[in-house]
């Protein structure tokens, strides 16, 4: 499980992910998945051909890295579209194709968060991974993964699909959404990283990234628990 979230801002774009992979053992042929161990690791890549970011939700298949080889994909692209629908299922079709040559899976293989910042209207799209890959797009807020989690209610709450607000501002919405979505799915949700966009993409560093998860514990324990627990 993964919990992604891309965000734009009245100054540019914001995109948190998770860091939380759950590594297995595959028999071959594949017959069933068995938990092995648990890493912490970046699941975003960026072309610096084309300012685009990529953000895997699910494990691919085997060894590979499906972000990596979408931005290598589109890095070798002259020039990249507005409309992404069919470069992005064109490649995923293919991949598919590869993996499975003949097979049919309908739940799709993984996800792919895409954000193009060049493009005015339509910056976000997700790609599902399957026989006939589709897209959805997005031009106010996207989230990849855990998408049913409740703590999507923070973009719904600052009313981010209206509302622009700062870099600042956005960077935090994003953070309180993934650590929220961590603490009410602990096992499929864990760690965090934070890429912004501003002329170009910048990753947020592990310093401020603590220091982030340290003023939610303190929002945790000073507001939410300390309101509930207040006598009327």
């Amino acid at each position: 499980m993964t919990m992604q979230i891309a965000l734009r801002a009245k100054d540019g774009l914001v995109v948190a992910s998770d860091t939380k992979i759950r590594t297995t053992e595959q028999e071959f042929p594949a017959k069933e998945y068995s938990p092995f161990g648990i890493v912490n690791s970046s699941k975003v890549r960026v072309s610096k051909r084309h300012d685009i970011l990529v953000a895997l939700e699910g494990g691919g298949v085997g060894e590979s890295d499906p972000a990596q080889q979408m931005v290598d994909y589109l890095s070798s692209e002259h020039e990249v579209p507005d409309g992404l629908s069919e470069l992005l299922g064109k490649w995923g079709n293919r991949y598919f194709e590869a993996k499975f040559q003949g097979q049919k899976h309908e739940f799709p293989l993984f996800r792919l968060l895409v954000v193009n910042p060049p493009t005015g209207y339509l910056p976000f799209w997700k790609l599902r991974v399957r026989q006939t890959s589709t897209c959805q797009s997005s031009s106010t807020f996207m989230v990849n993964g855990n998408d049913s989690n409740s703590a999507i209610f923070w973009p719904e709450y600052f009313k981010c699909d209206k509302q622009l607000h700062d870099l600042p501002t956005t960077v935090r919405i994003a953070a309180l959404t993934i650590l929220m979505g961590s603490q009410l799915n602990p096992y499929g949700v864990g760690g965090l990283e934070i890429w912004k966009y501003d002329h170009t993409w910048i990753a947020v560093t592990p310093t401020q990234i603590e220091t982030l998860k340290q003023e939610f514990r303190g929002f945790e324990e000073s507001s939410m628990r300390s309101f509930v627990s207040a006598k009327a």
